[in-house]
């Protein structure tokens, strides 16, 4: 019983550290409308707030061009594969 127990306890513990680690945070500006890395240089002295990647694209803000390229290049590639499937009807 105490083995079980102490098998739970450790599996509740490790799913909260993972679900931590994989929230991620994100900077806003007060009138933005993209978000940022923290070393973003567009948003240097201009007083980011820190708020959850998925509170962010709630909001209907979009990633910032130049922290994550990985992310925006994705999505572009996307959209032109599908125009070009769809020009080839």
């Amino acid at each position: 019983m105490i083995r079980k127990l102490l098998v739970a306890g450790l599996l509740a513990s490790f799913l909260c550290a993972s679900t931590l680690a994989f929230a991620a945070d994100v900077y806003v500006t007060k009138n933005g409308k993209k978000y940022h890395k923290a070393e973003c240089q567009l948003i240097k002295n201009k007083n980011p707030q820190a708020i959850a990647k998925e509170d962010a694209t709630k909001k209907g803000l979009t990633p910032c061009q130049r922290c994550f390229k990985e992310d925006v290049s994705a999505k572009n590639d996307g959209v032109e594969n599908t125009k070009v499937s769809s020009n080839k009807k």
